[in-house]
């Protein structure tokens, strides 16, 4: 359906939901805020749109895209427009995709709306909240509806500091635990 590759892509957005844009070898989003995108999970889905594949070609008529679901922008170098993909909403398992270079509607299986049809929360880097260097950690905080437990690194080994000030810890439980 689309007439280039994946690595062309810079940058593409939903329009009113999000912008994703490459800088070096790292996705970021543009919009809704700035912050870092996994990296692995929009590569996934632009190989998802390199394997796009029409299962028949329809009128325009009924399919839905004269208000469309989700309208998907693709671009390339120097920010420049490689597609814009209109997708409609499922019908009866399928979904209709038109592009902007194309007179054709493309009948796509309704799968297929589902791998084209995202929310900026599907593209977060959830793993990078958590990440840190283990040598930089100098105090643990546990607290829970049963305890409370304070630890303090001190050297190379971490000491308890509540519930009970001095008790042995277990060092390889708190490296397990971090």
């Amino acid at each position: 359906i689309v007439k280039f590759s994946s690595n062309d892509v810079t940058a593409f957005e939903i329009p009113g939901r999000f912008k994703l844009v490459k800088k070096d070898l790292d996705w970021n989003f543009e919009s809704p805020v700035k912050e870092k995108a996994d990296g692995d999970l929009v590569k996934q889905y632009l190989t998802g749109i390199d394997n796009l594949r029409a299962v028949d070609f329809v009128p325009e008529k009924g399919t839905g895209l004269e208000k469309p679901e989700a309208r998907l922008l693709l671009y390339g170098k120097d920010g420049k427009l490689l597609a814009s993909l209109s997708v409609s909403a499922k019908k009866n398992n399928n979904a209709f995709i038109k592009t902007n270079d194309d007179p054709a509607i493309y009948q796509v299986y309704a799968t297929s709306q589902d791998t084209l049809v995202k929310k900026a929360d599907d593209f977060r880097d959830k793993k990078s909240a958590f990440a840190f260097k283990k040598d930089d950690l100098g105090e643990i905080n546990i607290k829970t509806g049963v305890a409370e437990i304070h630890l303090t690194k001190k050297g190379n080994s971490w000491e308890l500091v509540k519930p009970q000030d001095g008790k042995k810890v277990n060092q390889i439980q708190v490296e397990n635990l971090i």
